[in-house]
C-alpha cells in the first residue's frame, strides 16, 4: 500500500511490549485511520496502534551534535542531558470573539 501512497513512511520496529512490527508515519490522524481501514478490509490485517510520537533532540552538553530520540524507552539514564528540544508550532488562530474562551481551552489542552 505504501507504493500507492508516497506520504506514508514505514520502518521495521521492535517493541518490548508489542514485539516485532512496523512504525508508520502519516500526514495526520484521518490519514492513519483510512490507511488502517484499508489494511483491515483489503488484507484482513489486524492492526495495533499506539499514541503518536515525535522526535526529540537531546543535547548532552559535550559539544557534539544533538542526538535524536523517538522512543521514551531509548532515553539515556546513564548520561546527564543538558537540554531536550521538542517540535513546536507558531500558529495564528482566527475566529469570532464569542468562541475565544473555547478556542483557548482547546489550545491549552492540546498543547
Amino acid at each position: 500500500m505504501t507504493l500507492n501512497d508516497a506520504s506514508v513512511t514505514m520502518r521495521k520496529e521492535h517493541s518490548e511490549a508489542l514485539g516485532p512490527g512496523f512504525r508508520a508515519g502519516f500526514l495526520g490522524m484521518l490519514h492513519m485511520e483510512v490507511f488502517m481501514q484499508r489494511l483491515e478490509q483489503e488484507y484482513g490485517a489486524s492492526v495495533v496502534t499506539t499514541s503518536p510520537t515525535v522526535t526529540y533532540l537531546l543535547d548532552f552538553g559535550d559539544g557534539e551534535d544533538y542526538v535524536e530520540l523517538d522512543r521514551p524507552s531509548d532515553y539515556p539514564l546513564d548520561r546527564k542531558v543538558r537540554e531536550i528540544l521538542e517540535p513546536t508550532v507558531v500558529a495564528t488562530v482566527i475566529g469570532p470573539n464569542r468562541y475565544l474562551g473555547k478556542v483557548l481551552t482547546l489550545l491549552s489542552q492540546r498543547r
